[in-house]
């Protein structure tokens, strides 16, 4: 029977929920404008690139990615399982993104174990064992996944790719503002869109 019962993962939101989920995100919205236009006392040497405010959006990103393994391994369903671990391998290829250790001093070994080929390899390689695994759940998962599009989890997912859609025009330059200006809003946004996938993955708890 415990295969049987639904995740909360894949659970609607009830229409009470929805205004506390517009406060969250309102909330999200007002930190942003606090962290990136107000609180100047913050040195823009801390929204560089490596600096301070990107290496806590990798430790965000790495702990999202263990969440969901914890989801995947406590699920009793393969198709949850799937779809956590595909959530898990998706923040673990965020992370690498963010992590830039070319503009650093570290070994070169280092970099390239970092930032080149292998850890996508080894990232691609993951995917392709839970896809074989769990084949036979493959269909149900696209199921899950488009379920949990009206869930807490997709809600949270949805509110992450807003913010970090946000920080895109500030990325490349659209806006007519100085680069360390730039540079604070793009990281303050990515910053708030990572700490929605950590929200993500807290709010799927499958049983």
């Amino acid at each position: 029977m415990g295969c049987l019962r639904a995740a909360s993962a894949d659970r609607p939101v009830s229409a009470t929920s929805v205004g506390l989920w517009l406060v969250l995100f309102v909330s999200s919205v007002l930190a942003v404008m606090v962290v990136a236009g107000l609180l100047t006392m913050i040195p823009d040497a801390w929204f560089v690139e490596n600096g301070p405010i990107e290496d806590a959006q990798v430790v965000l990103l790495v702990a999202a990615a263990a969440i969901f393994v914890v989801g995947a391994v406590v699920s009793q369903r393969p198709e949850i399982r799937l779809v956590a671990f595909g959530f898990a391998l998706l923040s673990l290829a965020m992370a690498d993104r963010e992590l830039d250790l070319g503009l650093t001093k570290a070994p070169a070994w280092l970099t390239f174990a970092i930032n080149g080929w292998a850890p996508h390899l080894l990232l691609g390689l993951a995917m392709l064992i839970v896809l074989a695994i769990y084949r036979h759940a493959f269909f149900d998962a696209v199921i899950a996944g488009l379920r949990m599009i009206a869930s807490p989890v997709g809600i949270c997912l949805i509110i992450a790719f807003v913010f970090a859609l946000a920080g895109w025009p500030f990325d490349k330059g659209y806006f007519r503002i100085t680069h360390a200006a730039a540079d604070r809003w793009e990281e303050s946004t990515e910053f708030v869109s990572y700490a929605w996938m950590v929200a993500a993955a807290i709010a799927f708890r499958p049983r």
